[in-house]
């Protein structure tokens, strides 16, 4: 998208794509973060003129089930939901740009819809690293046994990673995908 310039000399992309047609941006959040906290970042979208929502994330928004034993889930089952989203953005709409934004978790699912589903105009992800120990900024001793050993123990012990563990209450298959 082209960049112009504001009222206050700072760059920003144009509200529309060639076409003349504000986007949808559709924000896949990060771990354990659902909905909701992308509230602002939402509203901020609209201000602009485009539309925005924010995705829902399983087992963190309010008054929908946590991860437990009986609940499980995995990176293939979130990237279903983002399909659904896209697709049912392109049937409302289906001249209107769509656009992913992934944060952190949400990028690596972004990405991994528009690699293996049919994807959006376009990507945007913040954050969407993968936290292997041997590249990582803060890797080191206690990153790799998180992978190794904490996370399999704790979801084969209870069938889920539960609180205080990071990303918890976390689904067992993605939380055994991510470490």
């Amino acid at each position: 998208m082209p960049l112009r310039p504001d009222d206050s000399g700072e760059s920003h992309a144009a509200n529309a794509d060639a076409g003349g047609r504000p986007p949808l941006v559709l924000i896949a959040p990060a771990m354990a973060i659902g909905s909701r906290y992308y509230g602002p970042l939402v509203a901020e979208f609209v201000a602009r003129g485009w539309e925005a929502k924010a995705l829902t994330r399983r087992g963190f928004e309010t008054g929908r089930p946590p991860a437990g034993r009986g609940l499980d889930w995995s990176y293939g089952d979130e990237i279903d939901d983002i399909a659904m989203e896209v697709a049912n953005a392109r049937a409302d709409d289906p001249d209107r740009p769509v656009l992913l934004l992934g944060h952190s978790l949400g990028g690596q699912l972004a990405a991994g819809h528009e690699l293996t589903r049919s994807p959006g105009d376009g990507l945007v992800t913040v954050g969407g690293a993968l936290p292997h120990h041997r590249t990582y900024p803060l890797s080191g001793p206690h990153l790799l046994a998180m992978g190794t050993v904490i996370v399999p123990v704790l979801t084969a012990i209870f069938g889920y990673l539960p609180k205080p563990a990071f990303g918890a209450p976390g689904a067992r298959t993605m939380m055994r995908e991510w470490s």
